[in-house]
């Protein structure tokens, strides 16, 4: 399956746009890991998923630079979990 990727910085600031193959849509909440370094970081958590449709539906998956935070913080911070 096909994907967009959109890496952000930590202030959402677009880094770079990518198409992807994917085996499995990721969860919000998941870190991505790349071998190759596209900023300060070479993990990014997925803070949003959006199916675009056009002719077919393509999700696009954001993800910000990630600094070894408290992932469980970020969640509950954003509403994903409750205390």
């Amino acid at each position: 399956m096909k994907a967009n990727l959109v890496l952000t910085t930590k202030n959402y600031a677009i880094i770079k746009e990518l198409e992807i193959d994917i085996e499995y849509l990721p969860r919000i909440g998941e870190i991505i890991q790349f071998e190759t370094e596209f900023s300060d970081t070479d993990e990014f958590f997925i803070y949003d998923i959006i199916h675009k449709l056009t002719n077919k539906l393509i999700p696009t998956i954001k993800a910000r630079e990630w600094f070894n935070g408290d992932r469980y913080v970020e969640l509950s911070q954003n509403g994903w979990l409750s205390y």
